[in-house]
């Protein structure tokens, strides 16, 4: 290899362009059709049946999905999406669903049924509930541009009001504050400079969070709302699952209070990526805790990596993108779960790498870890659109009134991210 010459990234799962053509492919879908195939390979399925990598895992139920039941699926969506969502009464896909709303119906039915099935064999498992996902679909993504959506925006300035809450305890000390609060308005809210200001959180959002919403931090705007789509991706039954149906879901047991919100975020700086290189995975926070311990955690997951998952692996993907889940279950004591493998290339996220900058060190290292190691005053740039209005709404807002939508958004899909 010549001198900066670029590594070159060869892989069993990119199929040549003979290929693709030979399989009966359109010329124009060549590219297209390579991109699909070289995702799937990196599906769920395509791993979980290794008895060795299911132990560090999640608990997991693959339903198998057929193509016509896929056609139907498709028809069933894009008419929830369109007549639910839109001002329209009509549209080319309303009106597919109603010339075949009798076989659709009846396929819908039998995925349904599949899931019930499944449900009814995990309920002791799964009695906190479970998240779903599409084969090709990140969970997190499903409300990325629901802000404007009532009930989401709600639950999003509840998500505000506790942080809010946590930020004023952290920063307000517990006597000066009262004793040099001359204003009676604010005087008649307690009683005893000795007594700590916030007593109770119901009172403190009642009496003192209203007139301080402006004081949010951006990293807390991008907490609260990690925190919200996690949440919103624990679903209890085959109706609401079917809203955001998943040819491949996987549920989260019942391991302790504090990640019950999901796995994808149990907390925010427990959720680790890794290429060749390590990165913490939501990039856009600082937590000072995973900045500490940096060597410490970089070490336990590579040393769960080379002792647990790279043989199982090596077989069968030579190249990929596998994110990690690091628990703290007890003093001293951590378990590392394994979320999901990715394909190695530029449209898995990279975190605090980037695909072009750092082809190299992918490719060839040497290892590094990265992790944020100052607070982010743009962090919030990572929300789409409609949440930083919800956002800029709650700083300016001073009400008790429940936050209200100017659209027609119904609260199970994302417009913008259709199921197509």
């Amino acid at each position: 290899m010549q001198e900066n010459e670029p590594t070159k990234f060869t892989s069993k799962f990119l199929l040549t362009d003979e290929e693709i053509l030979r399989r009966g492919v359109p010329e124009n879908l060549v590219a297209s059709y390579r991109a699909f195939q070289y995702n799937e390979a990196y599906s769920i399925s395509q791993w979980i049946g290794n008895d060795e990598l299911r132990k560090h895992t999640f608990d997991t139920c693959v339903l198998p999905v057929s193509l016509e039941e896929s056609k139907h699926l498709l028809i069933y969506f894009r008419y929830i999406q369109h007549s639910q969502m839109s001002k329209r009464t009509t549209s080319e896909w309303i009106e597919d669903y109603k010339k075949t709303q009798e076989s659709v119906d009846k396929y819908v039915s039998q995925v349904k049924s599949k899931i019930d099935t499944c449900l009814q064999t995990k309920q002791k498992v799964w009695k906190d509930g479970f998240f779903a996902k599409f084969n090709s679909r990140s969970p997190k993504d499903v409300f990325i541009c629901e802000g404007q959506n009532p009930r989401l925006k709600q639950m999003y300035w509840e998500k505000l009001d506790d942080y809010l809450f946590s930020q004023l305890q952290q920063t307000t000390p517990k006597n000066d504050y009262v004793d040099s609060n001359e204003d009676k308005e604010e005087k008649k809210y307690h009683t005893d400079s000795k007594v700590w200001l916030f007593k109770n959180l119901e009172e403190v959002i009642k009496e003192i969070i209203q007139g301080q919403r402006h004081l949010i931090s951006s990293t807390n705007a991008v907490l609260a709302y990690f925190h919200l789509i996690t949440e919103e991706m624990c679903l209890h039954s085959s109706n609401d699952l079917i809203n955001m149906f998943a040819k491949s879901f996987r549920c989260l047991e019942d391991l302790q209070k504090s990640v019950s919100l999901g796995a994808y975020m149990p907390d925010a700086e427990n959720v680790i990526s890794i290429v060749e290189c390590l990165s913490q995975y939501y990039s856009s926070l600082y937590f000072p805790q995973l900045c500490r311990d940096k060597e410490q955690i970089g070490k336990e997951i590579l040393e769960f990596f080379q002792t647990h998952i790279e043989s199982q692996l090596r077989a069968g993907h030579e190249s990929y993108v596998i994110d990690f889940l690091r628990l703290e279950t007890g003093p001293n004591a951590i378990k590392i779960y394994v979320i999901e493998l990715n394909p190695f290339y530029a449209q898995t996220g990279a975190a605090l790498f980037n695909w072009k900058q750092h082809r190299e060190l992918f490719m060839n290292g040497p290892f590094e870890f990265r992790v944020r190691t100052e607070p982010n005053e743009k962090c919030d740039e990572y929300l789409h659109q409609s949440w930083k209005i919800s956002l800029d709404e709650y700083r300016n807002s001073e009400k008790t009134a429940k936050p209200q939508s100017t659209d027609n958004t119904n609260n199970n899909f994302c417009q913008k991210c259709n199921i197509l």
